[in-house]
């Protein structure tokens, strides 16, 4: 739908943010690791699964409370705004405005 394009854009952001961190978390600690070490975590010995599971669930955490906000801003939805533009162009099309003329100087 769009209305949901700008909370995509805000949990887009969100998930980036966050998945910058993973990786240079996960760099950091690959850079550190001994050959062989691939599947657990150097750092606490957690199974690198686990970690990602936990940063994927943090990531929803992040877009509910995103779109949560999003919801309580009372923000126009994109079919309000476009109702909103064919009543005015009904109007303008009633009183005789020409589309061409910026400065509304035509009668």
């Amino acid at each position: 739908m769009a209305e949901e394009e700008p909370l995509k854009r805000f949990e887009q952001a969100g998930a980036a943010f966050v998945n910058a961190a993973y990786n240079r978390l996960d760099g950091f600690f690959k850079a550190r690791s001994e050959p062989g070490d691939d599947e657990r975590d150097p750092a606490d010995g957690e199974p690198r699964a686990a970690r990602r599971e936990r940063a994927d669930q943090l990531i929803e955490t992040i877009r509910s409370e995103i779109r949560s906000q999003l919801l309580h801003l009372g923000l126009a939805t994109r079919e309000e705004l476009d109702e909103v533009r064919s009543r005015l162009d009904d109007l303008e099309s009633r009183l005789g405005h020409d589309d061409s003329d910026p400065g509304g100087t035509s009668s």
